[in-house]
């Protein structure tokens, strides 16, 4: 679910300009009172009065950095954050002046450049470039003790914020510690305090003007406590959120309510209950608060307070197994999300350029058409899914699991379900082609096949082509293979991540051998993907790609890949039970009926659920699999069999049958067959391809009169 505590990050991710960056040494006093006279304009928001004043100040001053930076912030301030690329320009300019390199933060050794790191890190984040931001915040966060107040806290708040975006929060405790010294601990802000005061008679040589900074200044200093502490809160909140820790994130909400209501303790609250299943509860919570949408403008704030509400109720309704009212719900987000866009640029070209900084989440979007795309999978419309999930991969194309989903539309369209399979009354006219003659001499004409999967694209279209075919299934799965990483050997002391932006990989030295097993995929716009959730992911690709091979008619693809899924450390019994059978199936195309009779021991069924089967490092909370989400049904699984243990072991009995039916090994098929039908009890469903394998298998035996009891047992029309 999506919050609305983006406000926070708009605050602390304005560009800065801290009063310290006017004074420079030597400087007199008249250019003393032309800084302080700027940072009063610019506090006022009068900004054309201090870029005026700041022109005077560069005659005197030409060629200043400092000055030439500070014109830069004011200008894109006057523009509301509309010429990012000017602004851009002129940072490069007043780098080369101060000597500076902005594409290395690595050089970074003047405390005072610190600042204009600062507001190229707060460009990258809007332009979610999260871990080139996060590698200056990184580096500035370290030259923390000698920043000013201000400017520390927002480096504080912006690395916090990073450290969300990319789904660290383990790393966020550093800057949350640090916020909580400054605000609670009292020891920074008293000793700026001891440095506003200054003696009597300097006092009494400054002007009136520059006493009204500073008094103003004072105040401000006063109510810093204030200010901050609530959005440390909400952030602390978030970070509990993110790290599932329940009890600690309602500490901090109730804290945080305590000071009054806002929007995005409202929005924290209900993803909160989201998280501990209260769904009901959550939808009251997102009520009470829209409220407020309209007090809340996109073009202000860049929080689309209507879309998010829509999204988060979409959410709860996929949650609830209502996947049609999720449509319904994440349309209107998009609706809402592209009038808030219109807004924007009434009467003007809808170009980034025309949009402010804080406005310019091009993402948004794509996590909207993401969301969607789930919605009608599982809604059972593939077709409407896969346009949208195209859409996203554009976006997030690093994320495995998105692949998949695209591959599932591929599937499902191909063949919705298998129910019919399984429907004898359905399927009786598909068994018999009709009947010749009268009388003794009538001849009734059996189907050479029942089956209508045979659907491939036409012959000489690349696989390329995004269209929702089997071929490009394959593909996707394929993509969804390689960024899925290797799973690291127990011996091994290395834990590996996968870059949230899909860039390099990261490997830690030194962890232990239970941590070095640990592994984080990219789950980009959803969270990161990482502990057994990882494991499930590969084989349900492994299970799919095996499928597809299948379908296709790459039977050496299709018995590699399914060799590789049963080769797997951690693999479930829905996911065993597919690999032995597709292995099986793939064999005997290839006329390896040895291997696939092993394939189709009965000894290697015993459990068809998704649930994975528990290790030694099941301890570890990110291999422990959550009970709310592993038993819940999807509405994706409806209409497919086998659904219970006895049916899956009647499916396997049929296979098992065929194959020995193919071997020539006829007794032993007839009496495996009839174990199918002493097998069959409540719940059990028989293929009806079970029936036809019955009349081939007595017609070979030369018994056409048990073939022909056998026709009009199970198809009465035909008597």
């Amino acid at each position: 679910m999506s919050d609305s505590t983006k406000e926070n990050a708009n605050e602390s991710n304005k560009l800065s300009l801290p009063e310290s960056c006017f004074i420079l040494p030597p400087v007199t006093e008249q250019e003393k009172e032309l800084a302080a006279n700027a940072f009063q304009e610019f506090e006022n928001k009068n900004y054309e009065k201090c870029k005026s004043i700041l022109n005077k100040l560069s005659q005197t001053r030409s060629g200043d950095p400092k000055i030439l930076h500070n014109l830069a912030v004011v200008e894109y301030y006057q523009s509301e954050f509309r010429n990012t690329d000017e602004l851009q320009k002129k940072i490069k300019e007043v780098c080369d002046k101060a000597q500076v390199n902005i594409d290395n933060v690595d050089g970074l050794d003047d405390v005072d450049h610190c600042v204009i790191f600062f507001n190229q890190a707060v460009i990258l984040y809007h332009s979610h470039q999260y871990n080139a931001a996060l590698n200056i915040m990184d580096k500035l966060f370290q030259f923390i003790e000698p920043l000013d107040d201000q400017l520390a806290i927002k480096t504080c708040l912006l690395l916090l914020e990073l450290y969300l975006c990319v789904n660290q929060p383990e790393k966020a405790a550093r800057p949350i510690a640090y916020m909580e010294n400054m605000l609670y601990g009292n020891n920074k802000t008293s000793s700026n305090g001891s440095k506003a005061q200054t003696p009597e008679k300097e006092k009494e040589r400054e002007g009136s003007k520059e006493k009204e900074v500073k008094e103003k200044k004072e105040t401000t200093d006063s109510n810093f406590h204030d200010i901050y502490k609530p959005k440390l809160q909400q952030y602390k909140a978030r970070f509990y959120l993110m790290l599932k820790s329940t009890k600690a994130c309602r500490r901090e909400l109730k804290t945080l309510m305590s000071t009054g209501v806002s929007v995005s303790g409202v929005y924290l609250r209900s993803q909160l209950e989201y998280l501990r299943n209260n769904c009901r509860k959550a939808m009251k919570l997102l009520n009470t608060a829209s409220v407020s949408v309209a007090t809340h403008t996109f073009k202000e704030t860049g929080d689309n307070i209507a879309a998010m509400y829509y999204n988060n109720m979409g959410c709860l309704h996929f949650y609830m197994g209502k996947p049609n009212l999720g449509c319904f719900y994440f349309n209107k987000a998009v609706q809402e999300h592209n009038n808030a866009i219109k807004s924007l640029t009434e009467g003007e070209p809808d170009t980034l350029s025309s949009r402010p900084l804080f406005t310019v989440d091009v993402t948004a979007y794509y996590q909207l058409m993401y969301n969607l795309g789930l919605q009608y999978l599982h809604a059972g419309k593939p077709l409407q899914a896969f346009e949208r999930l195209l859409e996203a991969v554009q976006v997030y194309h690093t994320n495995p699991r998105l692949w998949l989903r695209l591959a599932e539309c591929c599937m499902q369209n191909h063949k919705p379900d298998n129910s019919r399979d399984f429907s004898l009354k359905e399927r009786q006219k598909d068994m018999i082609r009709g009947s010749v003659g009268s009388g003794p001499h009538r001849k009734i004409i059996m189907s050479p096949f029942i089956s209508n999967d045979n659907k491939l694209s036409v012959q000489g279209q690349s696989s390329a082509i995004p269209m929702p075919t089997l071929e490009f299934a394959s593909l996707c799965l394929r993509n969804a293979l390689i960024l899925i990483p290797d799973s690291p050997s127990p011996s091994s002391s290395t834990s590996t991540t996968v870059s949230s932006q899909g860039g390099s990989v990261e490997e830690s030295e030194g962890a232990s051998p239970v941590e070095g097993q640990h592994v984080t995929v990219n789950g980009l716009p959803a969270n990161s993907i990482q502990g057994a959730e990882v494991a499930n992911l590969k084989n349900s690709i492994l299970v799919a790609s095996a499928y597809v091979a299948l379908c296709l008619g790459d039977m050496v693809m299709a018995l590699k890949h399914a060799e590789t899924l049963l080769s797997q450390p951690r693999i479930s019994g829905a996911h065993k039970f597919l690999a032995h059978l597709y292995a099986a199936e793939a064999s005997i195309m290839m006329d390896d009926i040895s291997d696939a009779i092993q394939y189709l021991s009965p000894d290697t069924l015993t459990d068809i659920s998704l649930t994975l089967p528990l290790t030694l490092d099941s301890g570890d909370p990110k291999f422990v699999d959550r009970p709310e989400e592993s038993s819940r049904q999807t509405p994706l699984l409806q209409g497919w069999y086998p659904n219970t243990l006895s049916t899956a072991k009647v499916l396997m009995q049929y296979h098992l049958t065929v194959a020995y039916a193919i071997r020539g090994e006829l007794d032993k098929a007839g009496e495996n067959l009839s174990q199918v039908g002493i097998s069959k009890g409540p719940g059990t469903d028989i293929p009806v391809q079970a029936v036809m394998l019955a009349i081939y298998i007595q017609l070979q035996k030369g018994l056409p009169n048990l073939a022909k009891s056998i026709i009009k047992q199970y198809l009465p029309q035909y008597r």
